[in-house]
């Protein structure tokens, strides 16, 4: 389904947009390899399915994206892959409806509605086409990580449950 999800929006993407690169990485994409073939096989796109790669490697990826798919259901502050998008600035298009309650509804995140695929692809589209749009995505993305996602607001943030001083932070990330 998510295949499907990504080809819809990448095709309609790439008729306005091109040239086009999409890139998968991560848990089972090399298990989807021939899935993933079949999907774009009618399209001018460059596909690039890199599996399970480093750390490095997945933050050189994202961040030098010009934007990230999530459709393995609802963005939630939960998936890890959504919390490195935001944390290396790449402007993300994901399903909305558990999300925009939470600090993420500050990120660089544009929802659209749960498996509605035309506002995957319509999104997608704006951000491609929109070299301003992206900036401002990738700033609000860096700020949401700064203020929410980093290791200094997770300790404050620790800290403040705990009922400790503002200055224990500093003990709590080990300085």
């Amino acid at each position: 389904i998510e295949v499907g999800d990504i080809a819809y929006a990448v095709r309609c993407a790439g008729s306005r947009i091109a040239p086009m690169r999409v890139v998968f990485l991560g848990r089972g994409t090399a298990e989807a390899k021939e899935e993933i073939e079949r999907a774009f096989s009618s399209m001018a796109v460059e596909i690039r399915n890199l599996g399970l790669v480093s750390a490095a490697e997945i933050s050189e990826t994202l961040a030098g994206a010009d934007a990230m798919l999530c459709v393995r259901g609802r963005i939630t502050p939960r998936r890890g892959s959504v919390m490195a998008g935001i944390a290396c600035g790449v402007p993300i298009v994901g399903y909305g409806g558990a999300a925009e309650d939470t600090p993420l509804a500050e990120a660089g995140i544009e929802f659209v509605p749960y498996r509605d695929n035309e506002a995957l692809a319509g999104a997608l589209t704006k951000i491609l086409k929109d070299s301003d749009l992206r900036a401002s995505l990738r700033e609000r993305s860096l700020v949401a990580q700064q203020k929410y996602f980093s290791w200094d607001a997770i300790a404050a943030s620790l800290c403040a449950s705990l009922g400790l001083e503002t200055n224990t932070t500093d003990n709590v990330l080990g300085r």
